[in-house]
């Protein structure tokens, strides 16, 4: 299956108190961290709509 997640991309968080929220792909991790040792994605996000 292909990599459909690419930096750049807007996303749309479902988890927690950010659901809903909109966000975009800054990071892209695929081999993981010492800390998290799955992929995983760095977002940044508004916190109020302008």
């Amino acid at each position: 299956m292909g990599k459909f997640m690419k930096p750049g991309k807007v996303v749309l968080v479902l988890a927690r108190c950010y659901s809903e929220h909109k966000a975009i792909i800054v990071k892209i991790s695929d081999d993981g961290t010492s800390d998290l040792p799955y992929s995983h994605e760095l977002v940044a996000g508004t916190d109020r709509y302008p």
